[in-house]
């Protein structure tokens, strides 16, 4: 992963404590990267790298639907969801400073 710093493109290493089981999601929230893993405990993982480090996790509660994290950034609010076989199952909004 890589971040853009207003000139060049440096590399972002994933922290070591993001540990997914599946369902990887990955935006842009105001040019900052963000993402998204389904953890071990069901729960989704969520991570905003900002000003230069990654910041603690927001731990979002499983929605009805499982499958693949859907990541909608929108200002300073990221709208976090799950996209399954039977439908949408929205999840959370995580508002950022």
């Amino acid at each position: 992963m890589q971040a853009f710093d207003g000139s060049v493109f440096n590399p972002v290493v994933v922290p070591a404590d993001f540990d997914t089981e599946s369902g990887i999601g990955f935006a842009f929230l105001n040019g900052d990267p963000v993402i998204a893993g389904t953890a071990s405990n069901g729960s989704v993982d969520v991570r905003r790298f900002h000003a230069g480090a990654w910041e603690d996790p927001v731990f979002v509660p499983p929605a009805s639907q499982t499958g693949s994290i859907f990541l909608l950034p929108s200002g300073r609010t990221l709208l976090v969801g799950m996209a399954g076989i039977a439908g949408l199952g929205l999840m959370e909004r995580v508002l950022y400073p």
